[in-house]
């Protein structure tokens, strides 16, 4: 049975006195005449308003949407989400049991309708891979009305007749594909336990057809660790696929790789891919440090057999003018297979922009890396440090 709220019981009191105005009366007449009866005056289109507003039924709706920005507004182009599902709970906080339940439409559309008068709440609960818009960004008819954290809008406070569908929720994908660039040092296509470096800015092309129909087409470029990653994808098929060489390294594993992303695995970071340096120096790691006084270069290479190689330094301030810094320069020390180089470059200006590049044996050049020197503190103790590892390769 149904709760009689203040409202409902003000209406239907409303709705009496109308009717009552309009009851028939019987008038007196002189005796002997008999009796009349007639109809007391009234404004009846006043009264057929005042019924045909009360005889309708409430009703809450509106649309739930896919919010490609992630804005917490309707944007033009932006498709409804299908198959949502939406609860309704008399009251304000989405509390107990809901007393409707349905699923927006393949327009995103949705509605409760033969409501009485009083207080009401809308849950919105997203599809797997999907998280809720940003609450109340603007326009109330564009804007997104649901909690991110819980799904509800609060409470609705519903009048007789009253067809509130302004109620809207925005979701967005939350599926992910990423996966690291390593370099392959004996070359086999597998990441073995040693092979822990990351390749810098390898291009990495992203393509797929998610659940709604939705097209992909996206590059990401690794960054120092070799890392790349493409988010708030909705549920769907992707694919990756990493060139087959890349400014002097050659991919040893295999390419593209395809994923699928849906309610039981909403990402996949294991989309990897391996490259060996096709030449006989193999840069594991090069370290700038830059104060306002000097700028220390530090770098190791892997050396399978034989001497490590030798190598000079080149320095540009624009990264097309390169001025030889160095003459051949040994390595510092040896550990393992790994051998270790320094250098302190002291003729450097506070605040200057210099650009570095190696030159090994044979031509191979290994750069640039850009650094900025930092100006001068009183104590002169500001610094700027980079760690780059398997840097671009240039010939």
């Amino acid at each position: 049975m149904r709760r009689l709220t203040t409202a409902y019981v003000l209406g239907i009191v409303v709705l009496l006195v109308a009717l009552f105005w309009t009851l028939p009366t019987v008038n007196a007449a002189p005796e002997g005449a008999g009796t009349s009866t007639s109809k007391q005056a009234c404004d009846c289109s006043t009264y057929n308003a005042l019924l045909s507003a009360h005889s309708t039924a409430s009703r809450l709706g509106d649309r739930v949407w896919y919010d490609e920005n992630r804005n917490g507004l309707q944007d033009t182009g932006e498709p409804g989400l299908p198959a949502v599902t939406v609860e309704l709970y008399t009251n304000d906080a989405c509390s107990g049991t809901p007393v409707a339940t349905t699923a927006t439409n393949e327009d995103g559309a949705y509605t409760f309708t033969d409501l009485n008068p009083g207080t009401y709440s809308i849950k919105f609960v997203p599809r797997p891979g999907y998280a809720i818009s940003p609450q109340n960004q603007g326009d109330d008819t564009r804007d997104s009305d649901a909690d991110p954290s819980t799904g509800c809008t609060g409470g609705i406070i519903l009048a007789f007749g009253q067809q509130d569908t302004r109620w809207d929720a925005g979701m967005f994908g939350i599926a992910r594909v990423g996966g690291f660039v390593w370099a392959d040092i004996d070359g086999d296509g597998t990441q073995d336990p040693d092979e822990t470096r990351g390749i810098y800015g390898v291009p990495v092309h992203v393509t797929g057809v998610d659940e709604l129909g939705r097209t992909t087409d996206v590059t990401r470029t690794t960054g120092t660790d070799g890392l790349y990653l493409v988010e708030y994808l909705a549920p769907g098929t992707y694919t990756v696929t990493a060139p087959a060489n890349y400014e002097g390294f050659a991919r040893t594993s295999p390419s593209p790789l395809t994923t699928t992303l849906g309610p039981d695995r909403i990402e996949d970071l294991s989309l990897n891919f391996g490259y060996i340096a096709p030449t006989a120096i193999q840069l594991t790691s090069f370290d700038i440090l830059a104060t306002a006084t000097h700028v220390n270069l530090e770098w190791s290479v892997r050396v399978e057999e034989g001497d490590p190689p030798l190598f000079r330094i080149w320095r540009s301030a624009d990264g097309e003018n390169w001025g030889l810094l160095t003459g051949w320069r040994r390595a510092q020390y040896v550990h393992g297979s790994t051998a270790y180089y320094t250098y302190v470059d002291n003729t450097i200006t506070p605040g200057g922009l210099y650009v570095y590049q190696l030159e090994g044996e044979g031509g191979v050049h290994l750069g640039p890396w850009e650094v900025r020197v930092p100006e001068a503190d009183d104590d002169g103790s500001t610094v700027a440090n980079k760690r780059l590892y398997i840097p671009i390769l240039f010939r």
